[in-house]
Order: C-alpha cells, then sequence, then structure tokens
C-alpha cells in the first residue's frame, strides 16, 4: 500500500520459505497472494500470474473461503490488464461466491466494483451502471483501506463507462484519503486516472502530483522492476513531465 515494493516482495519471499518449510498453506496463500499483487502493481504480469496461480492453488486446496474472494479479486485484475474481460468475470463471480462464505477483509465491494469494470469492456452497460450505483449507498459503511480501494475501481469503470462526471468527486476523496494514510500505491493510480477526468489547473495538478510519487516509488526499485514500471499503462505522461523537469 505504502509502494515500498521491493522490500515488500523480500518479505513475503521469506515468508513463503518459512511457510513452507512448515507446511503452513494459508500463510504461503497469503504470501502468495501479496508478493503477486506487488508484482501486478509493479506491471510485472509474468510473475504476477505466477504468484496470484499459486496462492489461488492453495486457497482452493485448504477450501480456505477468505483467502479465496481477495485471490480471485487480484486474478480478476489480472485478466483486465491483459485486456481478457470474460475470464476476469468468472474469476469475480467465484470471489464472491466465496465471499459469501467468509470475508474477513471485505472484498465482496471491491470484487463487485471490478465487475462492474470487466462489464463495461464487454458492453453491459446496464448492468456496470446498476452495480455502480448500488456500491455508491454502500460506501460510508466500509472500513478503511477497503474503502478507497472500491473507490478508486468505481472510478476505473466510470471512466471505462464514458462518465467522467461520476468518477471525480471518488478519485478526489480517494486521493485524500491515500495520501493522508500513505497509501502511495493506490493515490499513484487514483492520481492517475484523475489526469484523464479533470481539467485546466486540477488537472496539471494531478500530473505533478502523480509524476512526484511515481519518481519515489521508482527510485526505490531494482533495475529489473523499473523498467516494467515504467511501462504501465497511463504512466507515458508521468515520465515526460518528469523528463521536462531534469
Amino acid at each position: 500500500w505504502q509502494g515500498k515494493f521491493a522490500p515488500a516482495i523480500e518479505k513475503a519471499t521469506e515468508g513463503i520459505s518459512q511457510a513452507s518449510d512448515v507446511l503452513y498453506r494459508g500463510a504461503e496463500s497469503f504470501l502468495h497472494r501479496v508478493r503477486g499483487v506487488a508484482w501486478l502493481d509493479l506491471g510485472d504480469l509474468a510473475k504476477a500470474a505466477d504468484d496470484l496461480t499459486r496462492s489461488l492453488e492453495l486457497a482452493e486446496a485448504t477450501e480456505n473461503a477468505a483467502d479465496l474472494g481477495p485471490v480471485r479479486y487480484f486474478c480478476a485484475r489480472l485478466c483486465l490488464r491483459r485486456g481478457q474481460p470474460e475470464p476476469a468475470l468468472d474469476h469475480l463471480r467465484a470471489g464472491l461466491r466465496a465471499s459469501r462464505v467468509n470475508d474477513p477483509e471485505h472484498y465482496a465491494p471491491a470484487l463487485r466494483a471490478t465487475m462492474a469494470r470487466a462489464l463495461a469492456s464487454t458492453d453491459n452497460v446496464t448492468r456496470a451502471e446498476g452495480i455502480l450505483t448500488d456500491l455508491e449507498g454502500q460506501l460510508e459503511d466500509l472500513p478503511l483501506p477497503r474503502r478507497t480501494q472500491v473507490q478508486i475501481n468505481m472510478a476505473a469503470a466510470w471512466v471505462a463507462l464514458g462518465h467522467p462526471d461520476e468518477a471525480h468527486p471518488l478519485l478526489r476523496t480517494a486521493i485524500r484519503v491515500a495520501t493522508s494514510r500513505g497509501f502511495n500505491a493506490w493515490a499513484l493510480k487514483a492520481g492517475i486516472l484523475l489526469c484523464e477526468v479533470a481539467e485546466g489547473e486540477e488537472a496539471e495538478r494531478a500530473r505533478i502530483d502523480a509524476s512526484r510519487l511515481a519518481r519515489e516509488i521508482l527510485a526505490g526499485l531494482p533495475a529489473e522492476s523499473a523498467g516494467s514500471f515504467r511501462r504501465q499503462p497511463g504512466f507515458a505522461r508521468l515520465w515526460v513531465m518528469m523528463d521536462d523537469e531534469g
């Protein structure tokens, strides 16, 4: 959440080794998920797929519904990054089924918001809009940080549906909370989206703030991860600004 991906991957790798040694499958599943999320946010989709697939295998083998919802959510995100909305929907439906059994991390709203994004990609506009409208009334009941995550996903779905005005207030709130709490990875995602929907001075400020966050995250990455991070969709305008600043 803080955007400190290199130490996160290092700690997760250590934990996976320790959990494997003592056959602690639940911890293995969780830590593969954590490491997979880090790879996903770094833009290394191949490594993300390896970890998330392993996490899903372990969660299914142990019939751990508490892990199945979250890992299905991130598998769906990976599919959307690869331009595969139909497999994403399969993961999301399975994740929602698991969340009805056990959802201690409150992932059901995030799964539904991401379903709206996937439906938008398959031209199921009415269903996507219905999900988002319903979620709007549930946001206040969500604990942090899940509420911020859901708001960013909802905003992304509204942008995909061609309704930037609906995304705008969600992004403003998400950025304010993420920045105050140190959720730099989420603040960066929301900032990149805000660059798309804002205008004038607000858009310029969003680009400046997002570029600063991207620079901070990039500075903490090894060379092999920096390349995939820089090449992610939506990041090009940030690097242009950073190059202009010298």
